[in-house]
């Protein structure tokens, strides 16, 4: 899935970056506790997948029930991966991504491996971050960090699985263990650029700007190509009130990326940035 398939409904940065649901408290100064809510109980079950499944055409249904069949049957590793993508791009034509999860998590308990922990833990994870409310996003997000702990304890020296464990946690009673996990990465690789990218993202959300910018100008001399780090420092710069440097940032992600919810939401900032 494309990083900005969040930036439906304009300029709204929160919306953007698909965690509207944090409150302010998390931020990376903050030690307050977060008051969450209770996780749902209802399970990720054959019962949801069939929910979803309400939302296909008939040919895709019959497509569905088909490929279904043969994942659960089969045994074997490389037959049940090509079903699985064929499964996984159905299912995102109507961005039911909990449902993808749920046949990556088989396939994993089928060939437990660090690999396939790792698929498990990034398909919930990637569900996580579109849930359509905090309570769901909390549910998905166990469901990550379950998979990204499996991950860790096969192989600790997965960084890219601890960034995205500590990101779960701030779905969590105790968010700020989720930003600790973060910074240690960030203490064992100050390159890293998911750490960075994350930690930018969080300071962003929390309206810390400044902060924000010099994650992202971190990055940028890491990466000078990474158009999403170009973009949220465009809208960090924005929000901060440097317009000048934020329009040029707007414009090189302009020309970068031609998807039209990125050019809708920059000529949205534009047309207020150059008034």
């Amino acid at each position: 899935m494309r990083w900005h398939q969040g930036l439906a409904g304009g300029v709204a940065v929160l919306a953007i970056i698909s965690l509207s649901v944090l409150p302010k408290s998390v931020v990376e100064t903050d030690l307050k506790t977060m008051q969450a809510s209770s996780p749902s109980q209802m399970p990720i079950d054959e019962k949801v997948i069939e929910m979803h499944s309400a939302t296909l055409s008939q040919e895709q249904k019959t497509k569905l029930n088909k490929w279904r069949e043969e994942f659960l049957k089969s045994s074997d590793k490389d037959r049940q991966r090509v079903l699985l993508d064929s499964l996984a791009m159905l299912y995102q034509s109507v961005n039911q991504l909990d449902s993808i999860a749920y046949y990556t998590e088989i396939a994993a308990k089928k060939h437990p491996s660090a690999s396939t922990y790792m698929m498990a833990a990034d398909a919930w994870y990637q569900a996580m971050g579109f849930a359509p409310s905090a309570e769901k996003s909390k549910q998905l997000a166990e469901k990550a960090r379950s998979y990204y702990q499996q991950v860790l304890e096969i192989d600790p020296a997965r960084l890219d699985a601890k960034v995205k464990m500590g990101m779960t946690f701030l779905y969590s009673e105790n968010p700020m263990q989720g930003i600790a996990l973060i910074r240690q990465v960030l203490e064992e690789d100050p390159e890293n650029q998911l750490a960075l990218l994350n930690l930018g993202i969080l300071s962003m959300q929390s309206g810390q700007y400044q902060k924000a910018i010099a994650r992202f100008k971190q990055l940028l001399a890491l990466d000078p190509e990474n158009v999403k780090a170009q973009f949220y420092l465009a809208v960090s710069l924005a929000e901060s009130g440097e317009k000048q440097e934020a329009i040029q940032w707007f414009k090189a992600v302009q020309k970068a990326d031609q998807d039209p919810a990125v050019q809708a939401a920059i000529a949205e900032y534009l047309q207020k940035l150059e008034k």
